[in-house]
């Protein structure tokens, strides 16, 4: 069985109503970094195969759930969460942008009934676990002044801006370095966030420790960074929120709320010039051969004609 509501989610438990449940009964084990919430009365829906699941019992301790399937469920529940990284150490700079070494927490806090149908949100609750946290590395810059001057000028909401641009940067980054789409992750914005949170540009290892992922996008950011302007400016959607074509991901935990290509493309080319005026880094000898070669066998070229199009099967970033 799949819990990736259990997992990723951390429980979203909800009171199940409306619902008729089969005889079976399924048991799976599986690693949850957490202690049991308060109210052990309560129930979890879980979506698995595109079937309905309850939640019967829960030890997370032992690593133990047992679910019954659901025939019928009126609605699903999602968590209320969110993900912090802050730096912690600068292991090389090129400023204003600097990789090192990042602290990863992630809370969940409550969780949200919503109706199947319609995707209305019935209730909101509460309850509090314990933190995931670990160490990882990660690539950042900050927000330009300017930038932020002009966002407020232009009455643009600088976080869904910020928000937009780490998603372009995130879709970007597997054409320049070597990792899985889920080898890196960024923060988010969530509907209703509150939480002050500085604005920066931000790419962190997904898991802990790093995985290298995030120190190879230090010298390739100049390029992922004028590809992601390219995307924010190009992708024929138009939507000032984006398209999955362009900005919408799947790992989004805000569900691709709170995205403004506007704002995005302000923030990146205040970024964009300021890095123009720094010397890029030196790659070594060996490293500038094996990019020689790799971009020959692609037949990648030194610029990318033509207009934005995410299915354009030719599309190669450029390899400097």
């Amino acid at each position: 069985m799949c819990f990736t509501t259990v997992l990723a989610l951390v429980l979203s438990y909800s009171t199940c109503g409306d619902v008729s449940a089969d005889d079976d009964l399924y048991t799976s084990e599986h690693f949850i970094p957490t202690r049991p919430p308060r109210d052990s009365r309560t129930r979890l829906t879980s979506s698995t195969q595109a079937r309905p699941h309850l939640v019967t019992k829960l030890d997370l301790q032992a690593r133990y759930a047992s679910v019954k399937r659901l025939q019928t469920c009126s609605y699903i529940t999602a968590s209320r969460n969110h993900t912090d990284v802050d730096p912690v150490r600068v292991l090389e700079a090129r400023a204003p942008l600097k990789t090192g070494v990042v602290h990863v927490i992630s809370k969940v806090w409550g969780y949200r009934k919503v109706c199947r149908r319609t995707f209305k949100v019935l209730e909101l609750k509460e309850f509090s676990l314990p933190p995931l946290e670990f160490d990882s590395r990660g690539t950042w810059v900050d927000v330009p002044l300017c930038a932020i001057e002009k966002m407020a000028s232009l009455q643009l909401d600088a976080r869904s801006g910020v928000h937009a641009a780490n998603h372009a940067l995130l879709i970007l980054a597997p054409l320049f370095v070597v990792c899985d789409p889920a080898d890196i992750a960024t923060e988010h914005v969530y509907p209703r966030q509150s939480r002050p949170r500085p604005l920066r540009l931000i790419l962190y290892d997904a898991r802990p420790g790093g995985l290298g992922a995030a120190d190879c996008l230090f010298r390739r950011f100049h390029a992922a960074l004028g590809q992601a302007r390219r995307l924010l400016s190009e992708c024929p959607c138009r939507f000032s929120s984006g398209c999955p074509a362009c900005l919408h991901v799947h790992t989004c935990s805000g569900y691709n709320a709170n995205l403004d290509r506007r704002a995005a493309r302000i923030i990146v080319d205040a970024v964009l010039a300021e890095l123009r005026t720094v010397a890029a880094p030196v790659e070594s000898p060996t490293r500038a051969a094996r990019l020689r070669d790799v971009g020959s066998r692609l037949g990648a070229a030194s610029t990318v004609s033509g207009g934005w199009a995410p299915s354009m099967p030719d599309f190669r970033p450029p390899v400097e």
